[in-house]
């Protein structure tokens, strides 16, 4: 059986629905509003997005945190998505304090924020050496499955293991910042993350994108594209490249070594018991199949946080598809 649109959602009833569960939410734990970290991505805009229309501009605080090696074009593009909604957006410099914390001392680290392009071929460089990605690997290195080869092991504890530790200290840095500001001020704090990251393990675990509510986490990625486009949120935020921001040059299609389109197709396929329906239509192959499931199943160790029941789902049990009609 094949289905004509099934990643396809009813914007109003999603929409509705996590509307109706931020009210709720902040009425239960009679929090004064929602504070979220604004990237300038597509997610936490939507995110944004929907508080807003929950509980009005007055009650939604943002705040953008960036460090010396973020993309500069960042904070243009949580300004852009700030003013779109009517929020103060208040922008913070994390720089002396991941100095502090020597996230920038490694020698790999030095070279890197040279330029985008000196990261991307070090990051190609270590794909051609290794024969998989860094991120392949901090999943491999978190799981305890270390390679059979001690040599591509030594490169990546002397190389890209400090890549990692510095993307991951700045996001549990900003997660703590939220979190501190949420207790101060008795706001809610929302996560932004989406089902396609947290499947893949896309994600710092105990970071900003790991945070217990996390409304709309149970979305694929194509689906929050979907959402954008319902919200009219700025085209600008819809049509670029994700990226991961604080490692320059890289979007998450990079880092992760397949589309979102595909791997959306391949996790609802996967959930339907219906893997070979994508290969038959070319759509992905066995080959990406069996790479989305190694890396979901090395990726298990992050998905360990307690996280609150969300309100949506996307997947083909959720009951928000628009058609589920056989071709």
């Amino acid at each position: 059986m094949t289905f004509k649109n099934r990643l396809k959602i009813n914007e109003k009833k999603v929409v509705g629905k996590i509307e109706e569960y931020i009210k709720t939410l902040i009425k239960e734990r009679s929090s004064k509003g929602i504070v979220l970290g604004l990237s300038g991505g597509i997610d936490s805009a939507v995110m944004c997005a929907l508080a807003v229309r929950a509980l009005g501009k007055e009650k939604v605080h943002v705040f953008f945190l960036y460090d010396k090696e973020s993309d500069k074009d960042s904070q243009r593009k949580a300004t852009l998505v700030a003013n779109f909604l009517g929020l103060q957006l208040k922008s913070l410099d994390i720089t002396e304090v991941m100095k502090k914390e020597g996230v920038y001392d490694p020698f790999i680290m030095k070279i890197i924020s040279v330029s985008p392009g000196l990261n991307r071929f070090f990051q190609k460089l270590y794909l051609f050496i290794a024969k998989e990605r860094p991120f392949f690997s901090s999943l491999r290195n978190g799981a305890n499955e270390l390679h059979e080869d001690k040599f591509r092991n030594f490169m990546y504890n002397q190389g890209m293991q400090h890549v990692v530790r510095s993307f991951e200290r700045k996001h549990i840095y900003r997660r703590k910042f939220l979190e501190k500001v949420a207790a101060e001020k008795n706001l809610t704090l929302l996560g932004a993350a989406n089902y396609t990251e947290v499947f893949m393990g896309w994600f710092v675990k105990d970071g900003v994108d790991d945070l217990p509510i996390s409304p709309i986490s149970a979305l694929y990625k194509t689906q929050i594209w979907q959402l954008a486009k319902y919200l009219n949120i700025p085209n600008e935020i819809i049509v670029q490249k994700s990226s991961p921001d604080m490692l320059k040059g890289i979007t998450d299609e990079n880092a992760i070594g397949i589309d979102y389109g595909t791997i959306d197709l391949i996790i609802d396929s996967i959930d339907c018991g219906q893997t070979d329906l994508g290969i038959n239509k070319n759509e992905y192959t066995t080959k990406e199949v069996d790479y989305v499931k190694k890396v979901n199943r090395l990726s298990e160790w992050k998905r360990k946080s307690i996280h609150e029941t969300v309100p949506v789902q996307g997947s083909f049990k959720g009951g928000f598809r628009l058609s589920l009609q056989t071709e």
